[in-house]
């Protein structure tokens, strides 16, 4: 019997060398998508590796190291290029390298996996574990060796937010996104915010306002290509006082490089802002002191050559001449110009004044004219001196001038008109808290605009004014403030917006001998 031949292809081929040929072929695309799902199977191990936090290692059943994550190399001060191919015991600190390298062998005998506490392989307290990988045969080949770093856990964990609870710095941790976590209560202190409203929201609800906030995008500008970043941020208290802080924030990262969490510091600089500008204002007052001196010798040249025109003059007419009057207004003025120029020297440069025993009633009845040729028609003014003495210790030039400046300040406050009242009274209120009861107290109160809290907290300021440029100096009040300072008094002011302002000097009385006649008179 003859045998049947294969049949032939066309061209030349056997039918079952094509069968051989598409066996191949599907051989060849089962191969490529195993290799493919096998290259998947890598990249989500190195996924799974980079983004656990612990230290991972994986290891043959020889110790050698066929893959790491990026807190692994960094536990271990390597580097993964350099650690693949090793082996794990060149990596260990000797102290701990031959109960892990037990571990790991006990780990493939055993096929169970093996866990040794507190073994110090990074700082901190670790926990290891080695996990054993047994192939289709059931036998281990492969170890996963994991530590987990317990040292900021439980009680360390408690540890440091009460370390973080007790520094004076304000500390913030925000997640990834921005969400904050923790405050502590120097931040609360710093802020005026407290934990619970401000914990799961994000950092814009720290700073309101938004001009506040251009320092806080700026800083996640930086922080996305560095790690840290420092500056000044500004906001304002929930009492409606500003303050100014020193914002310290650093990104921590994930073994993966994503930005995992913030950590914010703040340095309350508010105190710091404050001196720094007394500091420029006092160079101010150098400066204005320096030019001062050079002022009163110009100016006294010129009030020297009027004083002796205005002798002259006086000698020439006689006493009851009209004119007499006028040259004697004209000799008043130039001496008045005098004082002014030697008080602002003195205030300036801190001559010492020159006190004597004086009465404000005499010196209220003597500032009538002066008084109602400086104020607004459409202000009333009303003097009320007190029916007893009220001796006090004090540089009458410098009396007088605090007193015009009360009234120049009032005036301006009433620019519709108002009423003004300036009063002498004897009390049994103290001075101040080291002086005994028989006080003065002089008092000027106006019907103006008032003051609100922010503007009385600034009014005893040098140079601070609410007034147009050019029309305030800003030192007024504070030279008020220095001469009651200088008599042992102190100086109150009460206002409020809309109901005006009422300022009271308080002097340590004069033990002296009840003057004789009048002290002083009341002028509307």
């Amino acid at each position: 019997m003859k045998r049947k031949n294969s049949e032939i292809h066309p061209d030349g081929v056997s039918s079952s060398m094509l069968a051989c040929l598409r066996e191949l072929r599907g051989i060849r695309r089962r191969v490529r998508r195993l290799e493919q799902d096998l290259e998947k199977e890598r990249r989500t191990l190195r996924h799974v590796l980079q983004a656990n936090e612990d230290v991972v290692l994986l290891l043959d059943d020889n110790g050698m190291v066929l893959a790491l994550n990026g807190q692994a190399a960094m536990a271990l001060g390597t580097t993964a290029g350099h650690a693949v191919g090793g082996q794990i015991r060149e990596l260990l600190p000797p102290h701990v390298s031959v109960e892990v390298m037990s571990a790991i062998k006990q780990a493939v005998t055993s096929g169970k996996p093996v866990t040794l506490l507190d073994r110090t392989v990074m700082p901190g307290s670790v926990h290891l574990r080695c996990d054993p990988v047994a192939n289709s045969a059931g036998k281990t080949r492969r170890v996963v060796v994991s530590a987990q770093d317990g040292s900021y856990s439980g009680r360390r964990q408690c540890c440091l937010q009460a370390a973080a609870g007790h520094v004076g710095d304000g500390v913030v941790i925000a997640d990834g996104h921005g969400r904050i976590e923790y405050v502590n209560s120097a931040f609360e202190a710093i802020t005026g915010l407290e934990a619970r409203e401000v914990i799961g929201r994000g950092f814009r609800s720290i700073w309101g306002r938004r001009e506040d906030r251009l320092p806080l995008r700026q800083a996640i500008a930086q922080l996305k290509e560095w790690d840290i970043y420092c500056g000044e941020v500004e906001g304002t208290r929930r009492d409606r006082q500003p303050y100014r802080a020193a914002a310290t924030i650093c990104a921590v990262r994930a073994a993966s490089g994503e930005l995992a969490k913030f950590v914010g510091i703040l340095r309350d600089t508010t105190r710091e802002a404050l001196l720094s500008g007394q500091l420029r204002q006092a160079q101010k007052m150098e400066v204005l002191g320096r030019l001062a001196t050079g002022v009163v010798h110009s100016f006294g040249n010129q009030l020297a050559v009027i004083l002796g025109y205005y002798r002259l003059l006086l000698q020439g007419l006689a006493v009851d001449s009209p004119v007499r009057a006028y040259a004697t207004e004209i000799g008043h003025a130039a001496e008045h110009a005098g004082q002014v120029v030697q008080r602002l020297l003195r205030f300036c440069q801190g001559h010492a004044p020159r006190p004597q025993t004086v009465d404000l009633n005499q010196v209220l009845g003597d500032l009538v004219a002066p008084l109602l040729r400086l104020i607004d028609q459409r202000v009333r003014l009303w003097v009320r001196p007190s029916d007893e003495p009220c001796r006090v210790l004090a540089d009458p030039a410098m009396l007088e001038q605090a007193i015009m400046n009360l009234v120049v300040n009032s005036c301006d406050a009433m620019p519709d008109g108002g009423t003004l009242t300036v009063q002498s009274q004897a009390t049994n209120e103290p001075a101040d808290d080291s002086a005994s009861p028989g006080t003065m107290r002089l008092t000027v109160k106006d019907t103006g605009c008032g003051m609100d809290e922010a503007t009385k907290r600034q009014a005893l300021q040098a140079f601070f004014t609410t007034k147009p440029p050019g029309q305030g100096t800003g030192l007024g009040l504070p030279m008020v403030a220095d001469f009651m300072k200088e008599c042992g008094g102190r100086m109150e002011i009460d206002s409020q917006p809309g109901c005006g302002t009422e300022v009271r000097l308080w002097f340590p009385g004069q033990a002296q001998p009840a003057c004789t006649g009048t002290c002083g008179t009341g002028a509307t």
